[in-house]
C-alpha cells in the first residue's frame, strides 16, 4: 500500500466510500483495504465529545495491488455529540460526494446489540440519498464477531436480513437488499478481494450518489444527518438527551415493524 497524491497519476481511480453511523468500523474497513492500520485516524470503542466533534470527511488516494484507489470516509451518522464546524465540512462532502460517481458504496451496520440503531441510520441514508446503479451499494455487517457463538451470529445475520428486505419492501426503497456483505475479524481478507474485484469491475458502471428529493433538499437534510438536534447549539450534550436518542431509534425500530404495533401487544 502506498498512498500517493492525487494530482499524480492519470491512470484510472476506483473510488470506494463508506457510510454509516459513528463506532461502526468505518474508518477500519477502509484501513483494511489499504492494509494500513493508520491511514484513517480510529477514536476508538468510546465515543467521547472530544474525538466525535473533530471528525473529518477524509479522502485518501492510494496505491493498492498497483491499481489506484480514492478511499472516502465519512462523519457518522447519529453521532451523541455535535461535529463542530459542521457546516464548512458538509462543503467538502458536498463537493466530493454529492453528484460524483463512486465504484462501490458501503453502509455499514453493527448488528451486535444495535440493530435498532443501525436500522434507523440505514433507513436515513435510503431516504436521504439516492444511486444511479443500486447494485454497487453494498450494506456491511460489522461486529458480528463480538457473538458468543458463530451460531448467534448467524442467527442474527438472518433476522436482520429479513428485517432489511422487509423495510425496503414496505418503504419502496430502491435499493438491493441482497446487496448485503459481512465484515469481521474471519472475513477480513475476503472481504478486501470481494471489494477490489467489485471495485475494478468494468462490467459495472459506477454509481453516482445523489441526494433523494432535490426539488425538497436544503442544506438541513444534511445538517440533521450528520449532526444532532443540538448541532447549532452548544459542543456537549446532556445526558438527557442521550436518553432522548436512544428511546427515538426504539421508537422508530418498533414502528418499521407491523408485529409492534399490533394494539393487542403489551410492551
Amino acid at each position: 500500500m502506498e498512498e500517493i497524491n492525487i494530482n499524480d497519476t492519470n491512470n484510472s481511480v476506483y473510488r470506494v466510500i463508506v457510510l454509516g453511523e459513528e463506532n461502526s468500523l468505518k474508518s477500519t474497513i477502509l484501513n483494511s483495504l489499504s492494509d494500513n492500520r493508520n491511514l484513517f485516524p480510529i477514536n476508538g470503542e468510546k465515543i467521547t465529545k472530544e474525538n466525535v466533534s473533530g471528525k473529518k470527511f477524509y479522502s485518501k488516494k492510494i496505491s493498492i495491488d498497483n491499481k489506484i484507489f480514492e478511499l472516502n470516509d465519512t462523519i457518522g451518522i447519529n453521532t451523541t455529540f455535535p461535529v463542530s464546524e459542521l457546516k464548512s465540512k458538509l462543503i467538502k462532502f458536498k463537493t466530493n460526494v454529492l453528484n460524483q460517481k463512486f465504484n462501490v458504496v458501503l453502509i455499514t451496520f453493527p448488528i451486535y446489540k444495535k440493530v435498532a440503531s443501525s436500522m434507523s441510520t440505514l433507513e436515513k441514508i435510503l431516504q436521504t440519498f439516492s444511486f444511479s446503479n443500486n447494485q454497487n451499494v453494498y450494506i456491511v455487517f460489522t461486529k458480528g464477531d463480538m457473538f458468543e457463538t458463530a451460531m448467534q451470529r448467524e442467527e442474527e445475520y438472518t433476522n436482520v436480513q429479513d428485517d432489511i428486505k422487509r423495510l425496503i419492501k414496505e418503504k419502496q426503497y430502491q435499493f438491493n437488499y441482497k446487496n448485503i456483505l459481512m465484515y469481521d475479524e474471519d472475513t477480513k481478507e475476503s472481504f478486501k478481494n470481494k471489494i477490489m474485484l467489485l471495485a475494478t469491475d468494468m462490467n459495472k458502471e459506477a454509481t453516482y450518489v445523489m441526494i433523494n428529493d432535490q426539488i425538497d433538499y436544503d442544506d438541513n437534510m444534511l445538517m440533521k444527518l450528520f449532526g444532532t438536534n443540538d448541532t447549532e447549539g452548544k459542543e456537549g450534550i446532556s445526558s438527557s438527551s442521550g436518553i432522548n436518542v436512544f428511546f427515538n431509534w426504539i421508537k422508530e425500530y418498533l414502528n418499521s415493524h407491523a408485529f409492534y404495533n399490533n394494539p393487542n401487544m403489551l410492551l
